[in-house]
């Protein structure tokens, strides 16, 4: 299903989706998953992150997010004030759960120079 299928039967069926996709991909070797914001809403899912990996803080300024993300694409956005609010209420508990931060700038938002920050080699389809 899509993930506006999803979320045209609610918000709680998606995330309950979320949950068992985490629970999926954590133990999986040499993987990448890259979540939405609400994710760590979830203490469940967070503690399989912590088990399974390590959480990486891809940190973006507050501009640099409203710069880049068309929140009509997001049914769970209600535009910018909105995105701004999840913000100030999500950007702490990131800071909390997370073991490592990156952070962006304009010139180095991309994969490549995340994989670098860390020590992974980057190929593509196995990060991206």
């Amino acid at each position: 299903k899509s993930l506006k299928e999803l979320l045209d039967e609610g918000e709680e069926v998606f995330r309950k989706w979320e949950t068992k996709a985490i629970q999926k991909l954590a133990f999986q070797k040499n993987k990448i998953v890259a979540l939405g914001s609400g994710a760590i809403l979830n203490e469940y899912n967070v503690l399989t992150m912590k088990l399974s990996g390590i959480i990486v803080l891809r940190d973006r300024s507050l501009d640099r997010i409203l710069s880049t993300i068309d929140t009509s694409l997001n049914p769970t956005i209600n535009g910018k004030e909105d995105l701004i609010q999840i913000y100030n209420e999500r950007y702490p508990i990131y800071l909390k759960i997370c073991d490592k931060k990156v952070l962006q700038s304009i010139s180095n938002d991309n994969l490549k120079e995340i994989a670098k920050a860390f020590n992974i080699e980057y190929r593509k389809g196995i990060i991206d």
